[in-house]
Parts: C-alpha cells; structure tokens; sequence
C-alpha cells in the first residue's frame, strides 16, 4: 500500500485558511456590535482590543489611519458598532477581526461626542435627560446662560433654524 500523505507547512495552512475567509462573502465585509474589552489606548498606532458580549469575545484590530477618522474616543466597557473583516493573523495562526470603522452604540456617535466635549471643556450638559436640575436650568431660557460656556441640546428631538437660533444669541447680546 502506498502512502500518499501530503503533510503542509504551519503557514500555508495558514495562507490556505486565510484565503478562505478572504474569499467567503459574508466574512469579506462583516458588522458587529459589542462591548470594548481590554481597550487600552495607543498613541500614534494601531489599537488592539476585544469585542465581547454575553456568550463570546473576538480579538480586534484597527489600523490606525482608520482609528484616526473616529469622531469620538472608545472607552472600556462602550457599547459599539463596528465593521470590518475577518481574516488569520499569520504569525500566531489565530484569526481576528479587522475593525474599519466604529461608532458608539445606542445613543449614537453625535450624543458621545458632545458627551466628550462637555467633559473636556468642563462644562455641564444642559439638557442632558440624566441630569434634572440641568434641564430645570436650561429650561428657564438662554437669559441664564450670558457671558458664560455652555452646551445646550433640545432633548425633545425639536430643531430651530439656525437663523432663529443666531437670532436669539444676539438678543442675548442686547441684555
């Protein structure tokens, strides 16, 4: 009997692994929601963290020039949204998730940015649903807020033009 074993090397299982979920259309380009795990952020490189949730975690990475276009600043334990791919990280023979973009999860990138910047300016969230007497305070009108750092937001989900609003900063100007 002739044995016709053909044995492979680490890495091209690897290469063949890796072509396989290069090639599968529904691991090409994936969405996931999650919460950051074992986020520790990285000046000027890439950021390597897990997505997990109740049953399972994936390792993640995302490159920086992607990490850079973020318009907020992921924090351990934030819910979020990413995209990306799944592909072998070669060397260790494990696969991972390649994260492209990220954007909170829940109330939504614009609401963790101006969270992020209220905290960074150190001023209080007028209008915030979390914090009452902020918005009895922002609910008395802009008359309270002349000569002083503020966000204001409209909770109620209600839009001014913004001509009105510049109106109604100037007549503040007035007092």
């Amino acid at each position: 009997m002739v044995d016709n074993k053909v044995y492979l090397s680490v890495s091209d299982l690897n290469f063949y692994i890796s072509q396989k979920f290069k090639n599968d259309p529904y691991l090409h380009k994936v969405f996931l929601q999650g919460e950051l795990s074992n986020f520790r952020f990285r000046m000027n490189s890439h950021q390597y963290f897990s997505l997990k949730d109740e049953k399972s975690k994936i390792n993640v990475v995302m490159f920086r020039s992607f990490f850079e276009k973020l318009k907020f600043k992921p924090e351990e334990g934030m819910k979020v949204y990413v995209s990306g791919y799944v592909d072998v990280y070669g060397p260790q023979g494990s696969y991972q998730f390649y994260a492209q973009t990220m954007e909170p999860a829940g109330l939504g990138a614009l609401y963790e940015q101006l969270r992020q910047l209220t905290e960074e300016m150190q001023v209080p969230l007028y209008g915030d649903p979390d914090n009452k007497d902020a918005l009895d305070l922002a609910q008395k009108g802009l008359k309270e807020f002349k000569n002083r750092k503020v966000i204001i937001f409209d909770t109620a989900g209600r839009h001014k033009q913004e001509e009105d609003l510049i109106a109604e900063m100037d007549t503040l100007d007035d007092i």
